[in-house]
């Protein structure tokens, strides 16, 4: 009997929840996912997972080693190439106080999100009808990327931590950030 494997956003960690045959919604950050069963109650599914906390963990390399496995066994896998793209760009998600996921960069690169390889392949095998919205959230990050890029350059940084602070209080990243800073 196969072990069954929870479902997890390769974006951001939220769980997924099955809304069609092969079709899965994130319950955080509502990005949609086709996942063939048969593929996903094994191996694959537990590496893409394993990936994927790997990242959220800031260990981008070894996210980077686990993505890579599940491309050598499938090499048009959208997730591993969408995760393999945040992983080589030290792309994270912090939880917002109002429950949303926020992009986090761990490290500004300068090539363009639209430039790499994992990321061009991962459109090009995109679950259908979610094109879009993936494409939008590929366009936040880079206008992340970019407007982080622009502020390191401009304040002469050696070491840059982007963080948010809310209106209703500071996040732990938020904290860190200062204590780094003072």
């Amino acid at each position: 009997m196969a072990k069954l494997v929870k479902l997890q956003c390769t974006t951001c960690g939220g769980m997924l929840e099955k809304i069609g045959e092969d079709r899965y919604r994130c319950d955080s950050c509502g990005l949609v996912y086709e996942r063939d069963v048969q593929k996903y109650n094994g191996a694959s599914a537990e590496e893409i997972n394993r990936a994927s906390f790997e990242r959220w963990q800031g260990r981008f390399e070894e996210a980077l080693n686990c993505y890579d496995r599940v491309l050598e066994i499938d090499p048009g896998n959208f997730e591993a190439n969408w995760g393999s793209m945040l992983s080589e760009h030290n792309i994270g998600y912090i939880t917002a106080s109002d429950g949303t996921q926020t992009p986090v960069f761990y490290g500004v690169k300068e090539e363009r999100i639209y430039d790499n390889n994992y990321y061009i392949k991962a459109m090009q095998e995109c679950p259908y009808g979610e094109e879009e919205n993936f494409a939008a959230v590929a366009e936040v990050l880079e206008n992340t990327r970019v407007g982080a890029l622009k502020e390191e350059k401009k304040a002469g940084f050696d070491v840059m931590v982007i963080c948010h602070k809310y209106d209703n209080g500071e996040t732990e990243d938020f904290t860190e950030a200062k204590r780094i800073y003072d």
